[in-house]
């Protein structure tokens, strides 16, 4: 969605008070008007003089926007002393007129779900500059009946998804709110044109395209992306957006999410590798990318066969170790980057990696589907949750792995593709051939803790806020099994 700073525009001019009057007063005026005579002339004789400073008497807070930046479960005391006379009946979330008629525990879950869904599904974007949420952004739950559905079984598929990380369960309770959702929308569908491709529609259709994209149905997520590219098309173009850097940045993610699980090619940007028209190089990149040298030791195919790279995926590579080491600055210093920076990355980065073809068996595609499983893990999945069981990609990964191992590859390389597809994309179930791959990878690379690791680990691209932590609790566990020494 929007910022929420650019969704409303500046407050209008109070009404300006002019008061008439001549020398003479009449002294049959009015008290109440001579009163703001006397009042307008004292302004002007007080009129830069200083005065001992008063204290203003503190503002009453505002006990719902308090109540909703803390814990959404029970206000404090002070909130409650707030809330004034009569007495309240129910929570603070029970006195708002909700759209969609859905209950106060709905809204609940919607409102944690939305406080918590920067931080933990897409935890990087905590360190791009983007204006903080207000109030505002409850509008739309007391207005938009698809948009209150689409929050709700959203929120309880996310939840659902963290519990069973290799298999998409039916949430019951979400059902209905799926059902209406849809239903809403093809009401919406044979309304004026206004409407069906208003920014609300938008949102509902993208939050649907990022259901089917997580539970593996593609066909219908195609139907929904489809969409999507139709409502852009017919609103001006992907350029119209340009300024909106979190909307489009869901619009595309569900692009490429299809993309990337299917292998069929995009449907935004189809030129993107032709022509740097639609989207220039990242400018914090631009030396990075002018001064990267030809890919040497660390992607040596064969031992002493350097293995050079296609032009463009050079460029990919140098721009995702530049993003990863600022980022890891920006999150050790706790500081923010600009808020082009995730988005320009991502879509220049991720759609030339989508378009370009290279033969199965070539250095070339083991490169290119390594950045593309570091693209998919840092740009487009949620956090914690692995890809539907019935993506391409994680078979195609798998080949990609095979035939690298096959021709004995540079093992720091190799490790860090088997790290990426431990964290990323792999399953439970993976981890009977995965988990003995990775300890002979470990022990080619001559290292026997997890600083060791790490380094290397920090030679190709690599985000710590991401892949830091779940890889030191994977690599702690299998060091342990083979060695039993870790720092």
């Amino acid at each position: 969605m929007e910022d929420s700073g650019e969704l409303f525009g500046p407050p209008a001019p109070k009404e300006m008070q002019f008061i008439l009057s001549t020398y003479h007063q009449d002294k049959s005026e009015d008290p109440e008007t001579r009163k703001a005579i006397r009042r307008h002339v004292m302004l002007g004789k007080n009129r830069g003089k200083s005065y001992p400073y008063r204290r203003k008497p503190a503002r009453r807070a505002n006990p719902l926007l308090g109540f909703l930046k803390g814990d959404l479960s029970t206000p404090s005391a002070s909130e409650k002393s707030l809330l004034g006379v009569p007495k309240q009946i129910g929570s603070d979330l029970s006195s708002l007129p909700w759209a969609g008629g859905v209950d106060v525990s709905t809204i609940a879950v919607i409102m944690e779900f939305s406080n918590l869904t920067k931080s933990e599904t897409f935890p990087i974007e905590v360190y791009m500059d983007h204006p903080p949420k207000d109030i505002r952004w409850l509008e739309p739950l007391l207005s938009d009946d698809a948009w209150v559905h689409t929050m709700a079984f959203s929120a309880h598929a996310y939840c659902d998804m963290l519990r069973h990380r290799s298999t998409r369960p039916i949430n019951q309770w979400a059902s209905p709110h799926f059902a209406e959702t849809i239903h809403i929308l093809r009401k919406r569908m044979r309304l004026a044109e206004s409407i069906a491709i208003s920014n609300s529609t938008l949102l509902v259709v993208m939050a649907l395209a990022t259901h089917a994209n997580l539970h593996g149905e593609f066909a219908v997520a195609r139907c929904h992306v489809l969409g999507l590219y139709r409502i852009v098309e017919l609103r001006g173009g992907i350029n119209t957006f340009r300024p909106y850097h979190k909307l489009l940045a869901e619009i595309l993610r569900a692009d490429i999410s299809l993309s990337l699980h299917t292998g069929e090619s995009p449907l935004f940007l189809q030129d993107l590798v032709s022509s740097s028209m639609h989207w220039p190089c990242p400018k914090f990149a631009q030396n990075r990318v002018a001064n990267f040298n030809s890919i040497g030791k660390p992607f040596v195919l064969p031992y002493n066969q350097v293995g050079y790279a296609d032009h463009n995926l050079e460029q990919s590579l140098a721009i995702l170790l530049e993003f990863s080491q600022q980022l890891n600055k920006a999150t050790k210093a706790k500081s923010q980057l600009p808020k082009e920076f995730l988005l320009d990355t991502m879509v220049f980065v991720t759609y030339r990696l989508l378009y370009l073809r290279f033969s199965a068996e070539s250095s070339d595609q083991v490169l290119r589907m390594g950045l593309l499983a570091f693209c998919s893990g840092t740009f487009i999945q949620w956090r914690h949750v692995i890809p539907a069981p019935s993506s391409s990609f994680s078979a195609s990964f798998r080949e990609t792995l095979a035939y690298f191992g096959s021709v004995d590859g540079s093992p720091r390389f190799l490790l860090w593709m088997l790290m990426l597809g431990a964290l990323t994309i792999f399953t439970n179930e993976d981890k009977v051939w995965l988990h003995p791959w990775l300890r002979t990878a470990i022990l080619r690379c001559g290292v026997d803790s997890w600083s060791g690791i790490s380094e290397i680990l920090h030679s190709f691209p690599w985000i710590d806020i991401l892949y830091e932590q779940p890889g030191q609790a994977l690599m702690a566990e299998l060091l342990t099994q083979s060695t039993g020494n870790l720092e």
